[in-house]
């Protein structure tokens, strides 16, 4: 090697278990059982400390719409963005379902939505008078009750 090259670090892999070739003569066939790392040199023992989970990763609804952006407007094939993103494609294609669902409420007009306000402020009117008749139903009744019982009804 010359010195002005730099030299490549090894290799290192995390094995899930060896399978030691059964004809005597100790060679490793399949490198498949953690807790060892394999390098080209050594095989070493590294316990694991807990088993801890992976965290989840959560995105910005602005990456979500450039993600979905790129899918609908066919710039990239699903592939493409799951390669890029380093994303699933269920994700993705669930990200995309649930843009084309809300896509309408974008161009809902504000009449449309006056008239689910309208229909709303009508309805806390009848509950308020209907509540006021309440009040003033109990109100008699309890007057007539009192009214029955010193007369010795």
């Amino acid at each position: 090697m010359q010195s002005g090259q730099k030299q490549a670090k090894p290799r290192v892999r995390r094995v899930l278990f060896v399978v030691v070739d059964t004809l005597g003569r100790g060679l490793v066939q399949r490198v498949v059982l953690a807790p060892w790392t394999w390098t080209d040199s050594q095989l070493t023992f590294s316990p694991r400390r807990g088993n801890r989970m992976a965290k989840r990763r959560s995105f910005s609804p602005a990456f979500k719409f450039q993600v979905v952006l790129e899918l609908v407007s066919g710039a990239k094939t699903n592939a493409q963005v799951c390669r890029e993103h380093q994303l699933s494609p269920t994700v993705v294609s669930t990200w995309k379902e649930q843009f084309l669902e809300r896509a309408p409420e974008v161009f809902a007009t504000p009449r449309s939505q006056s008239v689910d306000q309208q229909r709303i402020a009508e309805l806390e009117r009848l509950v308020g008078r209907l509540t006021l008749e309440l009040e003033v139903a109990k109100k008699a009744s309890s007057i007539l009750a009192s009214l029955s019982t010193r007369n010795g009804r």
